[in-house]
């Protein structure tokens, strides 16, 4: 008798990202950075958490914490105290946090003398620290690239910026599903994922989005680790405490 293979619900990652720093000349590093969830429930437990020490905290940053208007300051990386930042840290320290650091004074100057070009490299830095991230959980054996997988994205609002050919959903997509033959070395990507990929980004408010607000901090922590490192080496050791997934570039 033949059997018929039952196919397992498709796995939904949620990822979220803010950044720290512009890619500019004129300064050294710029970050993209943020948390991880392998289940809604994983991520709503995370927000309720982390409500609850923004809860016991907000007041204190508060101009009008006498006269209360329940319309609360956003607690970002640049404002917050260090006892109250190590207690948010160490909360995400519990899951699954990562970062892309880029090293500005290495990228080529054609790149960061133009603004489609930096738009470019930066969505490049999103979409390969996003492959990493994918790649992790592959080696985890928490995604199975022969099932179907959604991606769910969420990053801090930003001002808009050429996107060259792909958007970046897109070109994840291109780099996950599809793979990347690339002109300049010859040589192709092979696919990670192959079953059915949904890619689903969007850009969002942080004030509205906990886990964003999160990776903010992250991203102001990684920024300030690389800032106060002289050496890759001194920094991969800093960090390796800290984040699950890195990725340094150029």
């Amino acid at each position: 008798m033949d059997t018929v293979k039952t196919k397992t619900k498709t796995l939904t990652i949620y990822i979220f990202m803010d950044d720290s720093g512009k890619l500019t000349p004129k300064e050294d590093v710029s970050v993209f950075a943020g948390i991880v969830f392998k289940s809604a429930s994983e991520k709503d437990r995370f927000n309720r958490r982390y409500k609850s020490i923004l809860n016991d905290i907000k007041c204190r940053y508060c101009n009008n914490a006498d006269n209360c208007t329940n319309e609360c300051p956003e607690i970002k990386s640049i404002n917050i105290k260090s006892s109250h930042k190590r207690r948010m840290i160490n909360l995400c320290k519990q899951h699954c946090t990562y970062a892309v650091i880029i090293n500005n004074h290495k990228v080529y100057p054609n790149i960061l003398s133009s603004k489609a070009s930096k738009g470019r490299y930066t969505d490049y830095a999103q979409k390969m620290i996003i492959k990493k991230i994918v790649t992790y959980y592959i080696e985890e054996g928490i995604i199975d690239p022969q099932e179907d997988l959604n991606l769910v994205i969420r990053i801090d609002q930003q001002s808009t910026k050429s996107n060259g050919y792909y958007s970046l959903k897109e070109s994840i997509n291109e780099e996950l599903a599809n793979g990347i033959y690339n002109f300049n070395y010859n040589i192709r990507h092979k696919p990670i994922i192959f079953g059915k990929l949904n890619v689903d980004v969007e850009y969002m408010d942080s004030k509205k989005v906990y886990s964003i607000q999160a990776s903010d901090l992250i991203a102001g922590h990684v920024r300030k680790t690389a800032l106060n490192s002289t050496t890759s080496l001194e920094l991969n050791q800093k960090l390796n405490s800290f984040l699950k997934i890195k990725l340094l570039l150029p």
